[in-house]
């Protein structure tokens, strides 16, 4: 396992485990020890609700067979694939599933920023925090980056939104740990974002949204 993954695992219950793997809808291998003192090694199929509250497991086991269990009977829970669980086991400090393979060094995200700028006819400056030394918070950056782009471009999808958009001239991208907020001042929007942890997975619309408000 990656010494990174290591240092920013937090600890939880097994069954708040259970059912954070389940609501990812990753389709993350378990083991898991019962009350009973019964090890079982699978997939979680479903989680039963009632008043809004899980209760019951619907499992398949390696070999194939279904068994079905409460919460209340687990006692351990053993993630298999700790890689593909890497944001939820640290909270989303890291912020994707380490297996992926995506990388991106400075002058990639460098080369990534002037290729989103062409887009605009080099008519936008995009500023990202210098001297990024973690690649994840630089592959973060390319999603706020992306996202960005395409709330701008929903946007400026008829003549009022272009007209909002063409007075500004630079985007800049500024660290911040509380939720994400935006300013406008001549010309400059800037977006504060905490691009340290795992992104919104909605963060397109939120942008959006908040450039709607701000424009």
């Amino acid at each position: 396992m990656q010494e990174t993954l290591v240092k920013e695992i937090t600890a939880r219950s097994p069954v708040d485990l259970l059912i954070k793997v389940y609501e990812t809808g990753k389709n993350s291998a378990l083991k898991i020890l019962l009350k009973s003192g019964v090890f079982i090694e699978g997939f979680i199929i479903h989680l039963s609700e009632k008043d809004g509250i899980y209760q019951d497991v619907c499992f398949l086991l390696e070999d194939k067979t279904i068994g079905f269990f409460n919460l209340s009977e687990i006692s351990l829970v053993c993630v298999k694939q700790p890689k593909l669980l890497a944001v939820e086991l640290s909270d989303g400090a890291i912020s994707r599933p380490l297996n992926e393979g995506e990388r991106c060094t400075s002058l990639q995200l460098k080369r990534w920023l002037l290729k989103q700028e062409s887009k605009y006819d080099n008519r936008l400056k995009l500023m990202v925090p210098d001297n990024l030394s973690d690649e994840n918070q630089r592959l973060n950056i390319k999603d706020a980056i992306g996202a960005l782009t395409e709330a701008i471009n929903r946007i400026c999808k008829d003549d009022l939104g272009k007209s909002a958009w063409t007075e500004i001239t630079t985007v800049q991208i500024i660290y911040s740990d509380e939720k994400i907020f935006l300013k406008k001042y001549d010309g400059r929007i800037t977006v504060h974002i905490n691009y340290k942890k795992a992104l919104p997975s909605q963060l397109a619309e939120i942008l959006e949204e908040k450039l709607l408000n701000t424009l």
